[in-house]
């Protein structure tokens, strides 16, 4: 099954469609839709996020049904929360991230729809989660669903961006700084987890539109202009250059002012509370493609300023340098590797498309279930020829020998039949042992049974000893005497002792140290 995957973004969504393979995926299509482009063809979007859903809607509408298709839901529509919640089983700790996201939420929990991301940790787990609101959420997905367009996977930008944190194995302390067209947004990494996230306004439509009100211009002109020519300087590269573009230089500088004091006290809030300082920022986004942006970032922050790592696990992309599709392609990467991305779809949300197996994947779980059934069958198979014939052996000369024992009184034809009719030597038996309960029964029932009573108690009270011998016992039904010899009279200095501990009605004890006969009286109270 191919992937389809979308970044929902306000200055275009981008389309990539791969498919998976054993190692890699193959780049099918990559795809990028200018929504300002878009609009006239969707009159009745009334605002860009009707806009942003329709465009999406159309996109899956004309592609085959056979697609996981996976994108994000609005930043705007989420909330974001950091647990750190103790103990060592999953299952648990989800049952009691409700309650620890019900304490900061500004509305019930009841009116919430949430899904959570757990990192095992030391000690606990790290949650991360996104909440949005369950009646906001409800409209959004049923949108797509009335337009028969429902996605496999709805996610979220951060958990997205965690994923490729994970995949690439990040090990900085660092920063992702993604520079968009509405907003900037920034993620705190740290232990290979994002630990923060933050939101700056000043992002690519700010920049068009001081442009455009600067120079007397229209957005459109201005929008190109900045694409095509907009630069930063640093404030020593600043007398180096013409009146013009110094005066250019200082309003971009004016422009990006504000997300500098931002990202600068984000670092110290990020010192303060983790107490490590991080190495360096990573850039991506559109709006990052401005002319000496790393250099301007770097004068101004005194941090390392980097593209972010490309994604190179797709087979034939050659723009694996872009900043634009990062999120994009790691959606696409999200659902071929293990990961543990957020999906909203989940409980009376989920899809029919979630559960959905491809020809090709049927066809792979298939085989290899049929290769695994085949070495259980192989297993059990030799187990019964290499082993069990063993020990049926060994049990079939055990009980053929047990059946020559006198007592059983089993004659010498039954005992051959074990061999070809062992059911009719279980018959034997257990005809022979009934009679034998019937007689223990009848022995039972009896009016004399209590004659044996006395025994019965002495010989709960006496532990066998081999080395002890009963000689003699005597009982009239109330008096009781007993003689015991040994031929170690310690053994009956024993004996003697755990008389006396008894209990024994009326007990006497006659016994002469050093001897080897012990005499006993006691009466039968019953």
């Amino acid at each position: 099954m191919n992937i389809l995957a979308i970044d929902v973004g306000s200055y275009s969504i981008k389309f990539v469609e791969v498919r998976p393979e054993r190692k890699n995926l193959i780049l099918v299509e990559k795809h990028e839709i200018i929504l300002d482009d878009a609009k006239s063809h969707y009159p009745s979007a009334g605002n860009l996020a009707d806009l942003q859903k329709e465009v999406v809607a159309g996109f899956i509408q004309k592609k085959n049904s056979d697609l996981k298709i996976v994108f994000q839901v609005p930043n705007e529509m989420l909330t974001t929360r950091y647990l750190e919640i103790p103990g060592t089983s999953k299952r648990k700790t989800e049952q009691i991230i409700p309650f620890q996201l019900d304490e900061n939420l500004p509305y019930s929990l009841s009116h919430a729809h949430f899904s959570s991301r757990l990192y095992k940790r030391s000690g606990g787990f790290s949650v991360l989660s996104n909440i949005t609101q369950l009646n906001v959420f409800k409209d959004f997905f049923g949108f797509f669903e009335n337009k028969d367009a429902q996605p496999s996977v709805l996610t979220s930008e951060i958990s997205t961006m965690q994923a490729y944190v994970d995949h690439i194995r990040m090990n900085d302390t660092c920063c992702i700084l993604d520079l968009g067209h509405r907003t900037t947004k920034a993620y705190f990494v740290q232990d290979r987890q994002i630990v923060s996230n933050h939101t700056s306004f000043v992002a690519g439509s700010a920049i068009n539109e001081v442009i455009s009100k600067t120079y007397q211009i229209s957005h459109e002109d201005a929008v190109i202009y900045k694409h095509d020519n907009a630069f930063l300087l640093t404030d020593e590269q600043l007398d180096e250059v013409s009146v013009e573009q110094r005066e250019f230089a200082l309003l971009m500088k004016q422009v990006f002012s504000p997300l500098i004091l931002d990202i600068k006290r984000w670092e110290i809030g990020h010192r303060v509370k983790y107490g490590t300082s991080i190495d360096k920022i990573y850039i991506l986004g559109g709006t990052s493609q401005i002319n000496s942006l790393e250099n301007f970032f770097h004068f101004h922050t005194g941090l390392l300023i980097e593209p972010l790592p490309p994604l190179l696990d797709f087979k034939n992309d050659y723009s694996i340098h872009e900043k634009t599709f990062y999120l994009v392609k790691m959606m696409a990467i999200s659902q071929k590797v293990p990961s543990n991305l957020i999906n909203f779809l989940t409980g009376k949300f989920q899809t029919a498309s979630n559960a959905f197996i491809s020809l090709h994947s049927a066809v792979f779980i298939w085989v290899r279930t049929s290769f695994i059934a085949l070495l259980i069958i192989l297993g059990l198979v030799s187990e019964r020829f290499f082993f069990l014939s063993k020990q049926e052996k060994a049990m079939d000369s055990k009980i053929t020998g047990l059946l020559k024992t006198p007592s059983l009184d089993i004659n010498r034809k039954d005992q051959k039949l074990y061999s070809t009719k062992p059911e009719a030597v279980l018959a034997a038996l257990k005809k022979k042992n009934k009679v034998v309960k019937d007689e223990v029964s009848t022995i039972l029932s009896s009016t004399h049974i209590n004659a044996l009573r006395p025994l019965a108690i002495l010989s709960k009270t006496i532990n066998s000893n081999p080395k002890v011998s009963l000689e003699k016992f005597i009982s009239d039904g109330y008096k009781v005497s007993a003689n015991f010899t040994s031929a170690d009279p310690n053994e009956l200095e024993v004996m003697k002792t755990h008389l006396q501990g008894s209990g024994l009605p009326d007990l006497k004890i006659d016994y002469i140290s050093g001897k080897n006969v012990l005499n006993i009286e006691f009466t039968d109270r019953e």
